[in-house]
This record gives structure tokens, sequence and C-alpha cells, in this order.
């Protein structure tokens, strides 16, 4: 996989049904989700299992039958209680797909979405998560993705380039120059 960018290796639609082959293997599709609050943070999340410093963006599987779309709203609203109120879930986007492979495992192939949200406020927690909280630049996210598994980081880090690069994260904290800072960090390699 090319760590600077997302790689599509089928199309990615978010209003059509992921293929059936990727369901191969006992392995569903994941709907991984960037979310961006008012002020340009970016949703973390801590399962109960994982580290301290192993966060990561919330995601789910995608049933099948189900759209990318359709899965990321299930996701946004019965893990952290955000209505469709509180969400642009219509102009949500997609910036990519990226396979991640685990060892001694079948590849999941992750379905990356960006939605911003039109009101703020803190996610209401069901028991899979531990903890939650928005990330409000690169050197924080790079801080809080320390203790993941390297596949899983380059893939959060190639989801915020992506976002950035297409201006979906605008803010002074989201610059292209910090974010080729953490790559010069090994955040990406």
């Amino acid at each position: 996989m090319n760590m600077q960018q997302l790689r599509t290796p089928v199309p990615f639609y978010l209003d059509r049904e992921v293929p059936a082959a990727q369901y191969a293997e006992g392995v569903r599709p994941t709907v991984t989700i960037l979310l961006r609050d008012l002020q340009g943070s970016v949703l973390l999340v801590c399962p109960r299992n994982a580290g301290h410093d192993a966060f990561m963006f919330p995601q789910d599987a995608i049933d099948r039958h189900e759209t990318p779309r359709a899965a990321a709203r299930r996701l946004l609203h019965l893990q952290f209680r955000y209505s469709e109120e509180l969400l642009n879930i219509g102009q949500a986007v997609a910036l990519g797909v990226s396979p991640v492979e685990k060892p001694n495992a079948a590849t999941k192939v992750h379905h990356i979405i960006f939605v911003s949200m039109r009101k703020n406020r803190q996610p209401i927690l069901n028991s899979e998560n531990q903890t939650a909280l928005f990330a409000k630049g690169p050197n924080f996210l790079w801080s809080k993705v320390a203790g993941c598994r390297p596949e899983k980081r380059r893939m959060i880090v190639a989801a915020v380039t992506m976002a950035v690069v297409s201006d979906l994260l605008c803010t002074k904290r989201w610059q292209m120059e910090r974010i080729q800072a953490l790559r010069q960090h090994g955040a990406v390699r």
C-alpha cells in the first residue's frame, strides 16, 4: 500500500452496496469515519481492550446489502447517539478505500468517509468504547494513535492527509506542513 495516500482498489460509492467479494474469508468490510466538529477537531475513540494511546477513528462492519453511508449513519447513531440533526451525513465525502492487513488474518477493507457536524456535542458512548475525544491537530492526533498497529496508524494519517489536501480539514492546525512533519518523524513510512 502506498503509505502517502489512500488506495482505492475497487470503486467506492457511498450509496451503493459494497461488492460481495469484500466479504470473502469471513471478514466484513468496515466503514471508518473521520468526523469533524465545527472547530475542525476530529473524533477519536479508544476501545476498552486497547491501550491509552491506541485511539482510532470510529469504525464498524458494513452489513451485507448495506451502503457505506447507511453504515456510517447507523454507527454514529448507535455508538455515539449522534442524530441526523447533528450531522451533515448527506454531504459525506468518500475519502478512499484502505486495506488493512492484520498479522495471521485476512485483510479488512476500510471504506473511509468524511462527515462534518452541524452542531457540536460530545458523544454519548456505548459500552464498547472506553473514551472518546476530539483531536485538535496533527501532533495531538499522533500522540493519541501512537499505540495503534502500524497499519492502522498509516491509515489514520493517510485519511487525515487526504482530508487536508481535499480542503475538508482547512484550519491553521491542520496544515500540510504539519502533516509532513509527522511523516518525517516516522508517523508514515
